[in-house]
C-alpha cells in the first residue's frame, strides 16, 4: 500500500508538472512563432498567447505582421497547419489507401477463385458418388441374376418322370444337384467405375487386348493415345506448319469388349476421303503402340458411318489379318465372227 500511495504521488506530481508547463508555455512561448511567416506557427497556442497580457502589448505593437483570427492571412496559415479534412488525409495517406483497396480487391478475387473451386470439387465428388453408386447396382443386379441362372440350371437337370417313375407308382423325384454359385465380380472402386462406364459388369483380365486399351476404371485414354501415335506413324493425318501440331485423320469414338479378351475399336473419320485404304495403314503400327498381338482390316458401319477394327492377344495367319484380294473382273468376251456363206450373194 506504500508502494501504491508513493507512485500515486509521483504521478500526482508530475501531471501536476506538465500542467504547469501547458499553462506557462503561452507566457513565455516565443512571439516570432506567433507571425505569419513564421515556419512552426501555431494557431491554437498563439490565440491562447495573443490573450494574455504579455502577448497583447506585443500583437498591440506589431498587429499589421501578426495573423490575427478572421484574416486572410490567419486563415492561409490555419488551412497550411491544420490539414485540408478528408481530402487531405487522403492526400497523405494515397499510398495506404491504394494499398487498402488492392488488398480488398485481391481478398474479392481470391474468394471467387475458392468459391468455384469449392462448388467444382463437390461437382465432380457428387459425380463420383453417382458412378459408384450406378456401378455398384450394375454389380449387384447382374450377380442375382447369375444366381437366379444357377438355380435354373440345377432345377432343369432333374430327369423328366418317365425316367425315375416310368411305371407311375409315386417314386419321389430325385434331389436336383447343387446349384453352383457364382463368384461376386469385384467391388472396387475402380471395378465400379468400369461397370458404370460400360453399363455392364465387364470383366478385365490382365494380359488381354481389352486390358490393353482401357484402364481399370474404364478410361479409354490408353488406346487414345496408341491411335495417336500409330496416326503419326503412319502419317495419316495433318501436321500444322506453324505450330508442328499433328491431327489424326480419323478419331477413336467407341471401344467396345467382346469374347475371350479382344476389343473392338471404332474410328470417325474427318470426311469422305478417309476410308478402309487409309486407315489400313494404320495397324501395323497400332499392333505394337496398343502393344496387341494383331489388328483386323477396318470394316465400315454402314449404321454410323465408322470404321471397325478388331485387337486381340492371339497371332493370326496372314490371310486372316489381310483383306481378301479383289476379285479381277472378268475380260470381256469377243463376238463370234460371222459366218459368210459365198453362195449367198446378202450375207
Amino acid at each position: 500500500m506504500k508502494r501504491i500511495s508513493k507512485l500515486s504521488s509521483v504521478a500526482a506530481g508530475m501531471a501536476a508538472l506538465a500542467l504547469t508547463t501547458l499553462t506557462a508555455a503561452p507566457a513565455n512561448a516565443d512571439p516570432m512563432l506567433c507571425y505569419a511567416d513564421s515556419a512552426n506557427y501555431n494557431p491554437g497556442l498563439c490565440e491562447q498567447w495573443r490573450r494574455s497580457d504579455h502577448g497583447g502589448r506585443i500583437a498591440l505593437q506589431r498587429t499589421p505582421a501578426f495573423a490575427e483570427p478572421g484574416s486572410p492571412m490567419y486563415e492561409r496559415t490555419q488551412g497550411r497547419s491544420g490539414g485540408g479534412g478528408i481530402g487531405g488525409w487522403l492526400s497523405e495517406h494515397a499510398g495506404l489507401v491504394v494499398l487498402v483497396i488492392a488488398g480488398l480487391i485481391a481478398w474479392v478475387v481470391i474468394a471467387k477463385v475458392r468459391r468455384a473451386k469449392a462448388e467444382e470439387e463437390k461437382k465432380q465428388t457428387a459425380r463420383e458418388s453417382a458412378a459408384l453408386a450406378r456401378g455398384r447396382r450394375i454389380a449387384e443386379e447382374w450377380h442375382a441374376e447369375q444366381v437366379a441362372k444357377a438355380h435354373a440350371d440345377a432345377a432343369a437337370m432333374v430327369p423328366d418322370r418317365s425316367v425315375y417313375d416310368p411305371h407311375e407308382i409315386g417314386l419321389a423325384p430325385p434331389p436336383p444337384p447343387p446349384a453352383v454359385m457364382p463368384e461376386r465380380p469385384p467391388m472396387k472402386n475402380a471395378d465400379l467405375r468400369r461397370y458404370a462406364a460400360f453399363g455392364a459388369v465387364v470383366p478385365r483380365e490382365p494380359g488381354t487386348a481389352f486390358a490393353q486399351a482401357v484402364t481399370r476404371s474404364g478410361d479409354d485414354a490408353p488406346i487414345r493415345s496408341a491411335w495417336f501415335q500409330a496416326c503419326q506413324l503412319a502419317g495419316v493425318g495433318e501436321t500444322d506448319p506453324e505450330t508442328g501440331e499433328f491431327t489424326p485423320a480419323a478419331a477413336v469414338v467407341r471401344v467396345d469388349p467382346v469374347r475371350d479378351g479382344d476389343v473392338e475399336i471404332s474410328v470417325n473419320t474427318r470426311d469422305y476421303t478417309i476410308g478402309e485404304q487409309q486407315l489400313n495403314r494404320v495397324l501395323r503400327h497400332l499392333e505394337r503402340t496398343a502393344r496387341v498381338a494383331t489388328a483386323s482390316p477396318f470394316e465400315r458401319n454402314p449404321a454410323k458411318d465408322w470404321f471397325v477394327t478388331r485387337l486381340s492377344m492371339e497371332q493370326r495367319s496372314p490371310q486372316q489379318q489381310a483383306p481378301a484380294p479383289a476379285q479381277p473382273l472378268p475380260a470381256p468376251t469377243q463376238p463370234a465372227a460371222a459366218q459368210v456363206d459365198p453362195d449367198d450373194p446378202w450375207s
